[in-house]
């Protein structure tokens, strides 16, 4: 999940890997519910959105299996940066593919 110059930038609604934090190296499936062009902090009520912090940085909604469910995890405005570490989001192998 490392960036490359040829990789799309993220756009509302993408379907793009987030590697869970905590040392157990899940990769988890997330959507993307905001980007720097989508994201209007300006017009929403104060703490509501915060901004991002950078064209490759986006808000998630994580998606995680519990049993037969999955369960969203409530992390969708926090400052998502694309990278390989824990807590950062990438792009699927074929999304990367699709797009060189």
């Amino acid at each position: 999940m490392t960036h490359r110059s040829t990789d799309p930038p993220p756009q509302l609604g993408n379907i793009v890997h987030y590697r869970e934090p905590g040392g157990r190296e899940l990769v988890r499936a997330a959507i993307v519910t905001a980007t720097a062009d989508t994201a209007d902090p300006a017009g929403a009520p104060r703490g509501a959105v915060p901004a991002l912090s950078g064209r490759e940085h986006v808000h998630l909604r994580v998606l995680t299996p519990e049993g037969d469910d999955y369960v969203v995890l409530d992390v969708a405005h926090r400052d998502f940066h694309l990278g390989p570490t824990p807590g950062c989001w990438g792009w699927p192998e074929r999304t990367r593919r699709r797009h060189r």
